[in-house]
Order: structure tokens, then sequence, then C-alpha cells
């Protein structure tokens, strides 16, 4: 029987419940140590024989990238091995990127998102990933205010819109909705703009890209309007039934938070490179509201959180997950497999025979991350190295950085993984040592 997947860091997870989501900054309860190399300081542990052979890694990227601080994290069949910081939460003062501090995650936010989707078919079973969003027989409880707008530009290719085509980006969707344009579109100030202003407005001005389920094009807004969705079936908002339903069982909802909430935690400054190419602080905007574009590119959260939310959609036996299996397997599966790099739900997805590789970059202004699960089989080609069941998470707190940088950097530490021999006794989630 699966182990109920706790938080597993009982010191830091004792410290954490102690505020709520609005709390003040409690980074100051943490004094633990942190070492340095080559002026590079490093916080956390991992398994002895792959942690030097990481440092390196990351030491080489924090270099070539000019990376502030990050975090990275490390599981191979369903126990975490590696957690740990680099660098600096604040390059100005000098603050160590603690393990557990968290970043801007981008659009890493919309596995959350499909997650909750998947979430609300287990939920509801009225409900599925192939019903149809717009019209009489939409999932959209108020269809008949989005007719009245949608109709006056492509309405009837719009219904032909599916749950799986925001997820997979075969929607045909151009773009990001926008708030301060949707605040003149239905004469709103901008701070009461909600996201179904977004997508009426948005209907109304574009036309679809392309008839539903026939091409693919990356969507900020069909994965925003998910969200939408996630909030019309469930009575719930967006925040909250994520929080709720996907976050709180995981012990993870006082760590993977809003941005805009994390600015009152211990998450790290964002950063931006200098016109004259120097690393300066993006000052931090005051404030708690949930974005417009949480579903899309709000959330923020560390490494080790990313793979702790990982290890609980893995289907192994170590840990409890989120969904059923078959529900997983959905998730991870394309719905449109001859759209030419078509996602699977929520996932980018490669194909090796019956194995697969499932990723996910997120880039914002003040952050870049990546995530990747190596499924059961995975094969590096290069090497002819098996690195199934190894998930990693990388977290950078400057939108500077390239995604590609991050990509071979996780499959480089895949490949030291792979290589070492790992107790199967050992996993973080069970040790004490904060």
């Amino acid at each position: 029987m699966k182990k109920e997947l706790r938080f597993g860091f009982f010191q830091i997870a004792f410290c954490l419940n102690i505020y709520a989501i609005a709390a003040t900054n409690n980074c100051s309860l943490y004094h633990t140590p942190v070492a340095d190399n080559d002026s590079i300081p490093h916080h956390g542990t991992g398994y002895a024989s792959i942690v030097s052979a990481v440092d390196s890694i990351v030491f080489n990227l924090i270099k070539s990238e000019d990376i502030p601080g990050l975090t990275v994290a490390v599981s191979k069949g369903g126990r975490l091995i590696l957690e740990k910081g680099y660098g600096y939460a604040n390059y100005t003062d000098q603050t160590p990127m603690r393990y557990y501090t968290i970043s801007r995650i981008g659009s890493v936010s919309k596995i959350f998102t499909t997650c909750g989707v998947m979430k609300l078919t287990e939920e509801n079973l009225s409900f599925k990933v192939t019903d149809q969003v717009y019209g009489a027989d939409g999932v959209l409880k108020d269809w008949r205010d989005y007719k009245a707008m949608y109709m006056l530009k492509d309405g009837r290719q719009y219904e032909k819109i599916r749950i799986n085509h925001l997820l997979s980006h075969t929607s045909g969707f151009d773009g990001s909705g926008e708030t301060r344009g949707t605040a003149d579109c239905v004469d709103k100030p901008i701070d009461e703009v909600t996201y179904k202003d977004i997508n009426l407005c948005f209907l109304r001005s574009k036309k679809l890209l392309f008839e539903p389920g026939t091409d693919y094009a990356y969507s900020n807004h069909g994965m925003g309007f998910a969200g939408n969705i996630v909030a019309d079936i469930s009575g719930m908002s967006y925040y909250m039934y994520i929080r709720e339903k996907i976050l709180k069982p995981l012990g993870l909802s006082t760590r993977i938070v809003p941005h805009t909430i994390g600015a009152d935690t211990c998450m790290s400054d964002a950063h931006k490179k200098s016109n004259n190419g120097t690393i300066v602080v993006i000052p931090r905007q005051a404030g708690n509201k949930i974005p417009n574009g949480l579903a899309a590119g709000g959330w923020a959260a560390s490494a080790g959180d990313m793979v702790r939310f990982m290890l609980a959609t893995d289907k192994l036996e170590n840990h409890a997950d989120i969904l059923r299996p078959e529900t997983i397997d959905l998730m991870e599966t394309q719905p449109y497999p001859n759209v030419p790099n078509s996602h699977a739900l929520g996932w980018g997805i490669k194909m090796q025979g019956d194995a697969k590789k499932l990723s996910h970059v997120g880039k914002v202004k003040g952050g870049v991350a990546y995530i990747t699960k190596f499924g059961e089989g995975f094969i590096d080609q290069q090497y002819q190295i098996n690195v199934g069941q190894i998930n990693i998470a990388l977290c950078t707190n400057s939108g500077d950085v390239e995604s590609k940088a991050l990509r071979v950097v996780a499959d480089q530490i895949a490949l030291i993984v792979a290589k070492s021999d790992i107790l199967p006794d050992y996993d973080l989630f069970d040790m004490i040592h904060r």
C-alpha cells in the first residue's frame, strides 16, 4: 500500500504551518548552514555519490547563464534523492538561496491547472475532457453571455473547442488574454477585471488561428480559460480549488502559492540583467491579490516542491497519488497525436515507443523554471542509458535564463543519477535534516 505523501521534512513543515497565506516573512526562522564553493553558496543535501557531480554542473550553469539563484531537486524511483539551493535569493544583499526558497515558475503552473481539471473529472462523472466548451451543450453555465460576444467574430469555430483542446494547445487560441485591454473593453477598473471578462473580450476581438484539433499553437489564454472552467464547474475559485483539492492533500498549500502571495513568505527576489549586463533586483510589488493569469503562469514554488508534486502523479508505491492511475494515464497521453508538436494534457511529451518523457518550461519576468519526468524505460539515446523513473526540477529567480540551458542540465543530471547505485531505502522525505 502506498505511503501517504506527506511534506516529509517535519521541522520546516511545523514552521511553515504557523503562518496564514498572507503572513509576514518567516525565512528568518531558519538558521541552517550555507556552504561555499568557488564563491557560489549552496545549501541542502543529496545522496553522496551524486552531490559533487550535480554541484559541478549547476555551478557551471550559474556562471554561464549569470543566474542569481536557483533550486534543484531530483527523485528516482519515487524517492527524493537531492534537494539544494544555489546562489542568492537576493543578489544585491547576498542573501543565500536555500533549498526551500520559492521562485516564480511561470508556465510550469499549467501542470497544476491541468491536474485540477483532471481531478474534476474524478469528482464530477458528468464532466469529461472531451466535453464541448461553448454552445448549448457546452460546459459553461453562462454560455449565452459568451455567445452574444463571440458570435461577433468566429462563433461556429469556437463551438468546436473541447476541454482537451485547451489543455493540449490545439484549440486555435492565439497568445494571451490581456487584463489592461479588457478593462477598456468591458469598461471596468483594472482591479475589477475577471477572467470571464478577459475571455469575453478575447472572443470578441480575435478569430481562431485554425480549426480546433487540426494544428498546434501554444496559448496562455487557452490554459487561463481552463482555470476559469475549473471555477465554473467546481463552484470554487480556481485558486481555492487547486489549493484545497490538489496542494493541501500533498502538504504543499503553504509552499506552492501565487507569486503575489509568495512575496510575503520565503520567496526569492526576482532579477533581471540591466542594459550594461549587471544583475539587478526587480522591486517587489505590495499586495496579496490573486493574479488573473494564475492558471497559466502565476504560481511560485521551489524545485523540491515541484518534485513532490510530480511524485503525486507517478503511480509508484512510495507515496500516495493525487489522481487515479487511469486519470494519470489520460493526462499523460496526447489527445491529438497526429498534430505535430502537440502536448499531452498539460505536459509537453516526447514518445520513445511506449516510453515517454514529460516536461514543461516556464519563463516569466523574474523567473525561469523547468521540470521533467522520465517515464519507465525511457532511454537516453546518446549514451543508451535507461533514465526511467527520474524526476528533475530547476527553478531560477531570473527571467533572462535560457530555458534550453535548463533542459541540457536536467538531462545531464538524469545521466548522473541513472549511473549511480543509490540505496533503495534512501529517501529525503523520510529524513529530518533541516
